[in-house]
């Protein structure tokens, strides 16, 4: 039986980008390209490994590290490792546990991690005989599966979300894709730094490659009002940025930007959608917002050290 292994940093963007195209649901975190603007604009440096069964890549895993005084580092693997198959379990055991062997604490190496695991009993029993200890709770999402048709997916809408996006769609509004990112990221920067949202900095996603990106504003009697902005890693994209104007409200122009963006996804060769997270107890507008437009309910097990 051939043996799994990690290849620490001997890997390229070429391959990473071939094997993160195998994976059925990636994001942001293990991206390539997201994690080098993420680590550039927060004085980090990353440690990458590709999960190889003989040659073949059959997964991956990015780690960001983050030095601090007197030579400690602290190592986060956000979302990952993420695997283009199902692995035994014992295999996954075998990852975690080399991941947790290479950032020893006696060396001043404080690691954690976030497995791409759905919460479960027996997850969190798997990862605490992989010798991992459960700190905080999960990330919890809403995945859309852009296989589905277009009217399979406008049936899955909440009546109500539905009802608010035939009324924009009656609203005399211009739809633009791919443009206004510029505008876009200005909005988003000054309510990030009012609302104090923790989400990536402008910097940080002006940094990523254009065909990384993909954005869906609207403009109302030559203004534009409302914008979303979605990150693409692999087959998979994430809903990232959203902003809209007192009249974009009104309007409900997000609902109409979303379905726009859904179609164009969809129609791009998109196969899944992550739409960003929610937060109920701080955010409960925004997830019960999510929750209606008809994913798939998802929550990691959990961040572990």
């Amino acid at each position: 039986m051939t043996e799994t292994r990690l290849d620490w940093n001997d890997v390229n963007r070429e391959e990473w980008e071939q094997t993160l195209a195998e994976i059925q649901y990636s994001n942001p975190l293990q991206d390539w390209d997201f994690g080098r603007a993420a680590a550039k604009a927060q004085g980090m440096s990353l440690d990458r490994a590709l999960i190889r069964n003989g040659t073949k890549a059959v997964g991956l895993v990015q780690a960001f590290i983050k030095p601090h005084i007197l030579g400690l580092r602290s190592i986060r693997v956000l979302r990952g490792p993420l695997y283009a198959h199902t692995l035994p379990p014992d295999t996954v055991t075998g990852i975690l546990t080399e991941i947790k062997t290479r950032y020893p604490l006696r060396k001043g190496l404080w690691l954690s991690i976030q497995p791409e695991l759905p919460d479960s009993s027996e997850a969190r029993h798997f990862l605490s005989n992989s010798g991992l200890l459960r700190l905080f709770a999960g990330y919890q999402t809403y995945w859309i599966d852009l296989t589905h048709s277009a009217d399979d997916l406008r049936s899955q809408l909440h009546p109500k979300w539905r009802n608010q996006l035939n009324k924009a769609e009656r609203a005399n509004l211009e739809i633009h894709f791919g443009s206004d990112f510029d505008w876009l990221l200005d909005q988003y920067e000054q309510h990030r730094d009012m609302a104090r949202f923790t989400g990536p900095s402008a910097a940080i996603l002006a940094d990523i490659p254009p065909e990384k990106t993909f954005t869906v504003t609207a403009r109302h009697k030559g203004v534009t009002i409302s914008g979303v902005l979605f990150l693409l890693h692999g087959q998979s994209a994430t809903y990232q940025v959203a902003w809209t104007s007192d009249d974009g409200r009104s309007l409900h122009t997000t609902n109409r930007l979303l379905w726009e963006a859904l179609l164009g996804l969809k129609e791009m060769g998109f196969t899944s959608l992550d739409l960003g997270g929610v937060d109920p107890i701080n955010a409960p507008g925004i997830a019960h917002f999510k929750s209606r437009m008809g994913g798939a309910s998802y929550t990691l097990v959990g961040t572990y050290i």
